[in-house]
């Protein structure tokens, strides 16, 4: 056991082999430096690190017998030779190589890092590779066009029995980019985080997350691996595809038959895009409605809303839905959906009673079982009018406000004396056509302001009572 102390008066370095130990304590205040490249520590227990430790050269092995602890820290020869695995304690940077020599590294919720351009994994197969058992990500920097060019393996799974690596070929611009894979996948996700039911046939249960630094600019050819315990029932890879989910939903590809005898693998290439995208290899159409575009319009007091599929699978129907605040949804009228389609439909509906002002809209899609996903929610009404006209004009000496609005809405009239106080304020509810309201009541004789206002309209009128 190596206990290294601040009061040291000189902190040790490592710059030759043959070094090992059991236990090693860096304490605060002290330092351990490893920087030649005939360095080599061997730890086969505890590696604790409350100081600084430095490594910019030279191999640093966890080769202990029960799981191990990997501090956070930047390396520069990372190897794992422990058959009962080692995790990451924090974010881990590996400057030159990762060597796998036996056991997994399970990351949890922490970031291991190859920097640079010729930094490298080694010895990665099917019993030694990545666990991303959390958020944590399996990130490479420099994957593209003349820095690394050739394909790019992430060696990936979520347990020792399941090993799901991706392969990235990006001919296009030189980008960071980050993988981790999780058990199951979604009828739909909020960026890396399922929203949607789970789907548990024709596919493989499996997520696969991919994101790049800068999004977009990518040409990149994926190949996603698993094997045949990873499948769901009626999962068909001889006819399979590689899809992606985005904001219009699954986006699948052509079906053919997977490479290889268990373990499988299925590519998709001419990827553009990547932000957090999820994922996934599914057989038979399983994945559901494909949304090629939502719109909708305010139009003469009426929004119309049209949307076109590509794909649909067990779609049941659609309900249009609308919103005050863009939050609290309400349904305006279903329209049936096709079942089963591989080709493009265009639907549509029309809300010929739409609110007031600003309003939301957006679609739910309900499959066969029951199952339903949404669609993006579009903002409708911003510089829409809500009256052609609101006047003033008397009648038997009393003044009356006429409004003649296109929409059902409301209007707020508040009646202001010269000293600026409010003496009431009425809101009304308007209909659509022509309102009319009589402003005389209980109020002294004399000249006043009125303010009508119906949500982004405002007019002011100087009312004489009598």
């Amino acid at each position: 056991n190596v206990f290294i102390n601040s009061g040291s008066p000189n902190m040790p370095i490592i710059s030759d082999s043959g070094r090992v130990a059991n236990n090693i304590t860096i304490l605060n205040g002290a330092s351990l430096t490893i920087n030649s490249t005939n360095s080599n520590l061997t730890i086969f227990g505890a590696f604790i690190n409350d100081g600084q430790f430095t490594n910019t050269n030279g191999i640093v092995s966890f080769s202990g017998s029960s799981q191990q602890l990997i501090p956070t820290a930047s390396y520069s020869r990372l190897r794992i030779n422990n058959s009962s695995g080692v995790s990451c304690s924090g974010n881990i940077d590996i400057s030159d190589s990762l060597i796998l020599t036996n056991g997994c590294i399970s990351i949890s919720n922490n970031n291991l890092t190859l920097i640079g351009t010729d930094s490298k994994i080694i010895g990665a197969d099917s019993t030694k590779f990545i666990i991303t058992n959390g958020t944590g990500l399996l990130k490479i920097q420099n994957v593209g066009t003349t820095l690394r060019t050739s394909t790019i393996l992430f060696p990936i799974g979520t347990a020792l029995s399941s090993y799901t690596p991706v392969s990235i070929l990006n001919t296009g611009t030189a980008d960071t980019f980050s993988i981790r894979v999780i058990n199951g996948i979604y009828q739909s996700y909020l960026g890396s985080i399922p929203t949607g039911s789970a789907i548990n046939s024709n596919v493989v249960n499996r997520t696969w997350f991919i994101n790049e630094g800068i999004v977009g600019g990518s040409n990149a050819n994926i190949t996603l691996q698993w094997s045949a315990n990873e499948e769901f029932p009626s999962m068909d890879n001889t006819a399979c595809y590689v899809s992606f989910y985005n904001a219009l939903g699954w986006n699948n590809s052509t079906t053919g038959v997977a490479i290889g005898s268990n373990p499988y693998t299925k590519s998709r290439n001419g990827l553009t895009t990547f932000s957090n995208t999820a994922f996934g290899i599914s057989s038979n159409g399983t994945l559901p409605v494909k949304l090629l575009s939502f719109n909708a319009t305010l139009a003469n007091g009426k929004v119309n809303c049209a949307w076109e599929t590509a794909s649909e699978i067990n779609n049941d129907y659609f309900t249009l839905e609308r919103s005050k605040d863009g939050n609290s949804f309400e349904a305006v009228g279903d329209v049936k959906g096709h079942g089963n389609s591989n080709r493009n439909i265009r639907y549509s509906y029309t809300d010929n009673n739409p609110f007031g002002g600003i309003s939301y809209y957006r679609l739910k899609q309900t499959d066969f079982d029951g199952k339903y996903t949404y669609s993006p929610i579009k903002k409708v009404g911003s510089t829409e009018k809500l009256a052609t006209e609101i006047s003033l004009y008397y009648e038997n000496n009393n003044p009356i406000v006429k409004i003649n609005s296109l929409v059902e809405s409301n209007a707020n009239m508040e009646l202001i004396n010269l000293n600026g106080i409010k003496l009431f304020t009425n809101e009304q509810p308007i209909i659509k056509g022509e309102n009319t309201f009589d402003i005389n009541g209980n109020i002294t004789a004399g000249l006043y302001l009125l303010k009508v206002q119906m949500e982004n309209e405002v007019k002011y009128f100087k009312v004489l009572l009598k």
